[in-house]
């Protein structure tokens, strides 16, 4: 098939603004700024799993504590009782070596309970603090991630608008060109992945 020169200027043209709009929308599906969300968002994730479960964790030691707190008192109050009843006098003799054996029992699991509610008390603090920095750190992703976001936004909207100023370029060209001429050059086109029309400057492919 023979074309005019002409038109083969105008063709070599329209391959000219399908390559940019090409280029552009390759360049729109390869910002960084997408890669660098989906490494935020993978992060942001993994951070509220572990803020889950520290919440999981921490509802379990808080529970433990008021266990423990519940069991103190209990010991307390029956240590006093036994405290009370023999300083109020008038209990048998043979009662008082059993009573102060309770006594002495009550106040050594007082102190083992003490020292348990101690050590989770200590544990519950760990733990909320590492809360507070997964809390912190989902803060810091969250913000990346709106600025990272905004920023995708823009790089979009800025490729966008040059893809549509080309496209606009494109079809005056085309409307230029016969509608049998520009239908095979598309038809190219989707054959090769792109391209429709070469030049030769030649034996040198432009």
């Amino acid at each position: 098939m023979r074309v005019p020169a002409a038109e083969q200027r105008l063709l070599l043209e329209l391959q000219s603004h399908d390559t940019r709009i090409a280029r552009l929308t390759h360049e729109a599906r390869s910002l960084p700024v997408r890669a660098r969300l989906t490494a935020g968002e993978a992060a942001r994730e993994e951070q509220d799993t572990e803020r889950i479960r520290l919440e999981a964790t921490y509802s379990d030691q808080r529970r433990e504590l008021a266990r423990l707190e519940a069991d103190i008192e209990k010991v307390v109050n029956r240590r006093q009782r036994h405290e009370e009843r023999l300083g109020a006098g008038g209990v048998p003799a043979k009662e008082v070596v059993a009573i102060q054996a309770e006594i002495d029992h009550l106040r050594q699991r007082q102190s083992i309970l003490e020292d348990e509610q101690l050590e989770a008390m200590e544990e519950a603090d760990a733990t909320e603090g590492a809360r507070a920095f997964v809390a912190s750190r989902i803060a810091e992703l969250d913000e990346q991630l709106a600025r990272d976001g905004e920023e995708k936004q823009a790089e979009l909207a800025r490729l966008r608008a040059a893809a549509a100023a080309v496209q606009a370029q494109r079809d005056t060209v085309a409307l230029q060109l016969p509608s049998g001429l520009v239908e095979l050059y598309d038809a190219v086109r989707r054959e090769t992945g792109g391209l429709g029309v070469v030049g030769l400057s030649g034996t040198t492919t432009e």
